[in-house]
């Protein structure tokens, strides 16, 4: 998150990442009904004044598929004795890029937009 959103801030087991002035994401871990695992990040979209705007849980599954073992679980998170890490596969560099793409994708929806200097489209006659 820090290489594109510099102004990220941990809280707890989140993290809440600035859009502009008044947007703010809060990413998580999140299970979907087994304890200590983790199969998605769950996104939530704060307006500071208003509170929730939206808020989405992408999963690892959707976004990674089924990863060597066809019979296998779809990937997650979990927690063991106090350490998180990867459940039965180790994302490689791609897998990690499939899944910023995806939450950087979702996050964009709700940033400020900044003008281009050149205008998108031109009317000819």
């Amino acid at each position: 998150m820090g290489e594109v959103h510099p102004d990220v801030t941990f809280a707890g087991r989140a993290c809440y990442v600035r859009l502009d002035e008044l947007i703010r994401a809060k990413i998580q871990f999140v299970s979907c009904g087994t304890a200590e695992e983790y199969p998605a990040l769950g996104v939530t979209i704060l307006n500071r004044q208003a509170g929730e705007v939206d808020q989405i849980t992408l999963r690892f599954g959707d976004i990674l598929g089924s990863h060597a073992d066809p019979t296998a679980n779809a990937p997650f998170a979990w927690e063991y004795e106090g350490v998180a890490e990867w459940y039965g596969f180790q994302p490689s560099q791609e897998d990690y890029q499939a899944m910023s793409g995806a939450l950087e994708g979702y996050l964009e929806i709700f940033q400020e937009q900044t003008p281009s200097a050149a205008p998108q489209w031109q009317q000819t006659m």
